[in-house]
């Protein structure tokens, strides 16, 4: 039986099935087993166009991640910023009227 064994092409890390194909298609072959084979190369070179796919879909959802969650850090990061002028201004007031009440007081 004829045993698949793909090997690196070049440095895209794809399948080439060229010379399998070269020897599947040699004389000796029946027609059947030669359909099989053909097949057989169809379908994994499929699979690997198909795994490619799913990794590059992966890293497009994981990379589109990225956006939302800069999204998300820079509204916490506002809010944040905003509680913080919050704080001053509550702070400045509440100083501004101790003195006041004491300045107040002083005059009594």
């Amino acid at each position: 039986t004829f045993l698949y064994r793909p090997f690196a092409c070049c440095h895209l890390g794809e399948l080439d099935t060229r010379p399998q194909l070269a020897r599947l298609l040699g004389s000796s072959m029946s027609g059947t087993k030669r359909f099989v084979e053909q097949r057989v190369m169809k379908r994994r070179e499929q699979e690997a166009k198909d795994l490619d796919l799913r990794r590059r879909l992966t890293e497009n959802n994981i990379l589109s991640g990225y956006g939302k969650s800069e999204i998300r850090v820079e509204g916490m990061r506002r809010a944040r910023s905003e509680a913080a002028e919050r704080r001053e201004l509550f702070m400045d007031y509440h100083f501004v009227s101790a003195e006041q009440n004491k300045a107040k007081r002083k005059e009594i």
